[in-house]
């Protein structure tokens, strides 16, 4: 009789284990029923990604200890909205005073940063603010970037 028991209870433990589902967090919830992943963890038939293509040249002059460059950026937007702003990392910008570090940084180690010296939106010489410290610079393109559109920016810059 007791072993009946443990039988039926061991059973009905391992059925309620079995049946309980793990918490989907909302932003995984919302990709399965937008179709962008699947279940199984893979894209889904709605997958997308955004692509850039880049051209960069840079020339290194050791004895200024500087590095200038131009870049060019192909941005092509393959989401199905529309975008109206994009962030460039400037991660050089780590050097500069007051960037946010984990700890103390030496004198040797701190520069101007990078330093944007054009910007233009598809051939349009456009300002940019100063991105100050961060190693982020926001961009607000001069219209919306329609799904499927692409944008040329170009940057010429020292560091």
């Amino acid at each position: 009789m007791k072993k009946l028991i443990l039988s039926i209870a061991i059973t009905i433990v391992v059925v309620n284990l079995s049946a309980q589902q793990l918490y989907t967090p909302y932003n995984i919830a919302q990709a399965y029923k937008n179709g962008t992943r699947s279940l199984d963890g893979k894209p889904g038939k709605n997958y997308w990604q955004n692509t850039a293509d880049y051209k960069i040249n840079v020339k290194v002059s050791p004895p200024s200890r500087t590095v200038t460059g131009t870049e060019t950026i192909v941005y092509t937007n393959n989401s199905p909205e529309a975008i109206k702003n994009l962030v460039i990392k400037l991660i050089l910008n780590i050097h500069k005073p007051g960037a946010a570090r984990q700890g103390a940084a030496a004198t040797d180690y701190l520069s101007t940063g990078i330093i944007i010296d054009k910007y233009t939106e598809n051939g349009q010489e456009k300002k940019l603010r100063d991105a100050g410290a961060s190693t982020s610079q926001r961009i607000s393109l001069s219209k919306p970037l329609n799904s499927k559109e692409s944008v040329t920016l170009t940057f010429d810059w020292h560091y």
